[in-house]
């Protein structure tokens, strides 16, 4: 029991913390869980506290954090229920590539910019139960042009192209084209990655951005410019990564989902980072320091100071409290690859873990992926993003943790999104029905879900999953 007034927030329960804190007066969060180290000298054996001598053995200096809690709950989970075998037989997903190929050439379409200048491009329409592809918009912002198809597409086309001899040619050449687009949607005046063009609507006129959005961009923008060293696209690059440092900075790590951004001359002040609404989006940090390790790939003269950038956003997410770090399972995923990169194993395995409790592990949907923000169903771009990173480690640990099965299950279960007819054929559909949304296979078809079929046939080559 406490005895005595209690600060609801915090209370001083007398605890013996870890001695190197430096002081007797120590507090513990009134919760499930502690912010403090474990006492090294604690060894814990069934439910009974091993202690060094003088000290009560009912006592232990800290509850555990949320992260050993994690770490014991996913591997018990693994062995309460164990995942199914993989199939035998796994699509073979370069030629389900070259098909979505074919498929994207048909509807890809030239728009043309002042200056009588053409580029190639896709506009995106989503309708109930099936997808439109209108080569010309019905009114300048109706058909607009999104990045995150854009240089989701060229970048996973390039990488592809690398490793997949039988259509590399082909998928540079879209690749290519794609790519030189990519610098007309960086916005000099805030000096980001807009992720809509033609130049209209609210992140031009008014500065206001989907986190999301503007980091997964940039993301894939700096991957695409590894892959083509394209001189304006470099400069563009590396001056939309120093905006975003000012940024996030502005924003003291704590990123809105929904923010307002200054121009470009007031990046880093207070008017940098405005929250529209309420809601926080913690974990893009992950992919801040994901696009961190990129761009230190890309400038290796500010490779030291983008790397210690990166392993500071993905202390300052590990401290978030697990329940908020679930908006894009992507932002996961790239946490831990980015946590890979810096050869911080725990960062990695805890965020991992996390991650995979956005899996489905058994049903028909084993292996896939929810969708953002807790929708509820298997989605195709969220499936691929976790396991398309996954590789980099899935033979290496956590041991307890069977990813290399995961993947695989993955790779044989996304193909359950294809279109396998018609003028969307080997697209994949946005979800697939689950016991919640028993309309999720109805949502659509979207090219912004296509650089995932790339995607899968690259880390098919790369993970040897045959």
């Amino acid at each position: 029991m406490v005895s005595g007034p209690v600060d609801w927030r915090y209370a001083s329960l007398g605890r013996r913390l870890h001695a190197e804190l430096g002081s007797s007066d120590y507090r513990l969060k009134l919760g499930l869980f502690s912010e403090r180290a474990l006492d090294p000298t604690v060894k814990l054996a069934s439910s009974i506290a091993e202690r060094v001598p003088n000290v009560l053995s009912t006592e232990r200096d800290a509850m555990p954090d949320q992260w050993e809690a994690l770490q014991t709950l996913v591997a018990g989970s693994f062995v309460h229920l164990p995942l199914p075998a993989p199939p035998s037989a796994i699509p073979d997903w370069s030629a389900i590539a070259a098909s979505c190929l074919a498929t994207l050439n048909k509807i890809k379409a030239k728009q043309e910019l002042k200056g009588g200048k053409e580029v190639w491009s896709f506009f995106q329409t989503f309708r109930y139960n099936r997808s439109t592809y209108k080569h010309e918009p019905e009114k300048p912002h109706g058909g607009t042009t999104e990045l995150i198809c854009q240089s989701g597409l060229a970048a996973a086309l390039l990488s592809c192209a690398r490793l997949e001899p039988r259509n590399a040619e082909a998928f540079r050449e879209v690749g290519r084209e794609l790519s030189i687009g990519i610098q007309y949607f960086f916005d000099t005046k805030s000096e980001f990655f807009q992720n809509s063009f033609s130049p209209e609507g609210e992140e031009w006129k008014r500065g206001v951005i989907d986190t999301w959005y503007a980091f997964n961009n940039l993301y894939q923008v700096i991957r695409v410019t590894l892959e083509t060293r394209e001189s304006k696209l470099v400069k563009s690059s590396l001056c939309a990564v120093e905006r975003i440092i000012k940024f996030v900075h502005a924003c003291h790590y704590e990123i809105p989902l929904l923010a307002k951004i200054a121009p470009a001359i007031k990046a880093g002040s207070a008017s940098d980072g405005t929250i529209i609404g309420y809601a926080l989006n913690p974990s893009v940090l992950g992919i801040y320091a994901a696009l961190l390790i990129k761009s230190a790939e890309l400038f290796p003269e500010k490779s030291t100071r983008y790397q210690e950038e990166a392993l500071e956003s993905l202390g300052r997410l590990h401290r978030w409290p697990l329940s908020q770090l679930f908006h894009e399972p992507v932002q996961l995923a790239l946490a831990a690859s980015a946590a890979h990169a810096l050869g911080q194993k725990t960062l990695r395995d805890d965020f991992t873990r996390c991650l995979l409790l956005c899996c489905y592990r058994d049903g028909p949907n084993v292996g896939l992926f929810q969708g953002c923000a807790g929708q509820r169903y298997p989605a195709f771009r969220e499936t691929v993003e976790a396991v398309q990173h996954l590789i980099e480690w899935m033979d290496k640990d956590p041991r307890s943790v069977p990813l290399r099965d995961i993947v695989t299950l993955s790779m044989c279960n996304t193909a359950k999104f294809l279109e396998t007819t018609g003028d969307s054929k080997s697209l994949p559909k946005e979800g697939l029905q689950s016991i919640e949304q028993e309309k999720a296979a109805e949502i659509g078809v979207a090219i912004y879900a296509a650089p995932g079929i790339f995607e899968l046939a690259r880390i098919q080559v790369l993970g040897n999953i045959r």
